[in-house]
């Protein structure tokens, strides 16, 4: 609270100048509205974006925040949507008394883009349009206008459709959005000659399919947009006739796979069910698959957790097991996940939901695009990773994690299985050629036989649901790494997509040669020519390494031998200013004795004649970025646009979690 109340006194105080105010005093632009904590841009690109922001507002009546942050910001406890909500609360953002507004939050070094709304732009802007802005601000804008057009993206995006929309600061409802575009939006930057004359950017879309049908928001926040209500005769013929009366049973007959909505082929069916049998014979809970044209008023939700329930699916007393329901209703067209039984339940955590998620909504957006198969492929994508998530607690686990029923004992769970991998190099990446991995397999072979420690190198592609550094220490320990009794041994880990570091892990290692400033080098001199390229990084590690075995320590990098020059230089100059003072001071001025009067007052030391002048002053201003709550947990959706519910209660009685998006 200490750190969200100074943080909140921070925005009121940043910028003195004269208020532009809007909506009766709700909204004041001197409020820093673009953040960087990661030093990319320059002043006069925030200059533009907080221009922007405020010119936006004033059209159409919305608070637009921006926010570039380091990768250190967020984690699985604490989300970019967590981040986002305590930056609006605690800089008292919004336009008008509902706070109308949203966040757009952006990391370079994981290249995620979130989008939060709040107030009034909850109704104005859907969730697919805001997924749609998410996938695409990277990918489509980076290359031609780097970090400053991926974060000015998701403004400049929500304020075109804000102009041809008509949207003003009275107006409301839902706007329909065209978020299968053929062709990236072509953006204008504010401060150019097209900028004058047009204040917001114009996404010109190559072929922009037709907008679905708008509906108003249920107030359940994981509920589909309302229908017509209707009554229990018009329910379908597996809803209990009565159901107060109804009691749970399993039903292992049932077929796995309705398919009612027909979005399946003969042989996908069959290809899914057998997929389900062997998730259900290795994890031992259900899986089920139900499609349809309709909800019969309710949500998507409701429908997926009642098919589960009243048909008997579930394994044993607790009826542990997934539902997969796809409604191919044009105007409530979605999927949702309903997760049942406590062990199902507490995996499904909001973050592994979102990112499972993404295996279904891009798949069933190909399908609902014309191609062929993509419903099948995209079901049994995710029921791959179902049973990953069943077996080893997170989805996209590697090969080696271990099932979550394995021995954590090394020592143990080795005896009975072939290692991994074997000698120093494990390139599960595929970014090695053979010349390369050849060469630094000897390289680490002769560092471990020359100073009696396990030199290994890992390639990974990313760290999945753990941090970079739990995935070195996961792949160290699992892999039974290490020499003698200490395991003696150092990892590097390498990741060669979406981030630009790597993690280095050691163990048994004398804390002689790893202090804190060797260990600092050899991770970020690694991480650092990571960024050039993989196979930069390792090198660097192999040679720093080698140097430290040898001599005890890591060298500074370039950088750190150019500032340390510079600073030495700065106080050399400052220690011989000071010293040239005070000899100064200490000389004898040589001048005529009838002359000296006339520059002192009479019985007096004060000089005559002098004078001060001012030369300049600058003011800048600087944001120092809310620090991460650790504990935190994200009340609503978080990245990637899915509907999350962590527990709730179904009809017959039943305790469920649950996500799901529309498509």
């Amino acid at each position: 609270m200490k750190r969200i109340l100074a943080a909140a006194l921070a925005a009121f105080m940043i910028l003195s100048s004269v208020s532009l105010v809007f909506a009766g005093g709700l909204y004041d632009e001197t409020y820093l509205r673009v953040y960087d904590e990661t030093g990319l841009f320059s002043d006069k690109d925030l200059s533009d974006l907080q221009a922007y922001s405020a010119s936006c507002a004033e059209l159409y009546g919305l608070d637009f925040v921006l926010a570039c942050i380091e990768e250190t910001s967020y984690d699985d406890s604490y989300t970019m949507d967590d981040f986002a909500a305590e930056l609006y609360e605690a800089g008292l953002y919004g336009y008008g008394k509902d706070r109308d507004g949203a966040v757009a939050v952006y990391c370079p070094a994981t290249r995620e883009v979130h989008v939060k709304l709040f107030g009034r732009a909850q109704r104005l802007i859907d969730e697919d349009y805001v997924a749609y802005i998410e996938a695409h601000a990277y990918s489509d804008f980076y290359e031609k206008f780097g970090d400053w057009g991926v974060l000015y993206y998701p403004l400049g995006m929500i304020a075109a459709e804000c102009r041809d929309n008509e949207v003003t600061p009275d107006s409301d409802g839902l706007l329909a959005k065209a978020t299968d575009t053929k062709e990236a939006p072509v953006m204008t930057r504010p401060g150019s000659e097209a900028a004058a004359q047009e204040p917001a950017p114009q996404p010109e879309p190559e072929a922009p399919a037709v907008a679905e049908p708008a509906s108003q928001p249920a107030t359940d926040p994981a509920a589909d947009p309302a229908q017509e209500a209707v009554s229990s005769e018009e329910l379908p013929d597996w809803y209990p006739k009565d159901m107060s009366k109804f009691s749970f049973f399993n039903d292992p007959d049932a077929p796995r796979v309705v398919d009612d909505a027909d979005i399946l082929s003969d042989d996908e069916e069959k290809a899914i069910a057998e997929r389900i049998a062997l998730l259900t014979d290795h994890c031992g809970k259900d899986a089920v698959i139900y499609t349809n044209t309709s909800t019969w008023g309710k949500s998507r939700m409701e429908v997926a957790d009642d098919f589960y329930d009243y048909n008997g699916y579930g394994i044993g007393g607790d009826r542990e097991g997934c539902c997969l329901y796809v409604c191919m209703d044009p105007d409530t067209r979605g999927f949702w996940v309903s997760q049942t039984g406590p062990d199902a339940m507490s995996l499904y955590t909001e973050s592994i939901a979102n990112t499972m998620d993404d295996v279904l909504y891009y798949a069933f957006k190909r399908a609902v695009g014309g191609t062929e198969g993509a419903f099948a492929e995209g079901i049994l994508d995710w029921l791959d990773t179902v049973e990953t998530l069943y077996t080893k607690g997170i989805p996209y686990a590697p090969a080696w994690y271990p099932d979550r029923n394995e021995t954590a004992d090394r020592a143990s769970r080795f005896e009975a299985q072939q290692p991994y991998f074997t000698g120093h190099v494990c390139d599960d990446a595929g970014i090695l050629t053979s010349e390369e991995r050849a060469a630094y397999e000897a390289q680490a072979q002769q560092l471990s036989d020359q100073y009696g420690l396990d030199v290994v190198l890992h390639y990974a592609d990313s760290y999945f649901e753990m941090g970079a550094y739990e995935y070195a220490e996961a792949f160290y320990e699992y892999n039974g790494l290490g020499l003698g009794a200490e395991r003696k041994g150092i990892l590097l880990t390498v990741f060669s997509k979406g981030y630009v570091h790597s993690a280095v892990h050691y163990e048994g290692i004398s804390g002689e040669l790893m202090t804190t400033v060797n260990e600092n080098r050899l991770m970020n001199k690694a991480s650092d020519k990571t960024i050039e390229s993989p196979q930069a990084g390792t090198e660097q590690f192999l040679s720093d390494l080698e140097h430290l075995l040898r001599t005890g320590r890591v060298n500074k990098s370039a950088f750190g031998w150019t500032v340390s020059g510079i600073l030495i230089a700065i106080g050399g100059g400052i220690y011989a200013f000071f010293s040239y003072m005070a000899g100064l001071r200490a000389m004898k001025k040589p001048h005529k004795k009838e002359d000296a009067n006339e520059y002192v007052v009479k019985n007096s030391f004060r000089n005559l004649g002098g004078s001060a002048v001012f030369l300049y002053e600058r003011t800048s201003t600087h944001y120092d970025p809310l620090p991460k709550d650790d504990g935190r947990s994200s009340g609503g959706s978080s990245g990637g646009g899915s509907s999350y519910s962590s527990s709730h209660t179904s009809s017959s009685g039943s305790s469920h979690s649950g996500s799901g998006r529309t498509f």
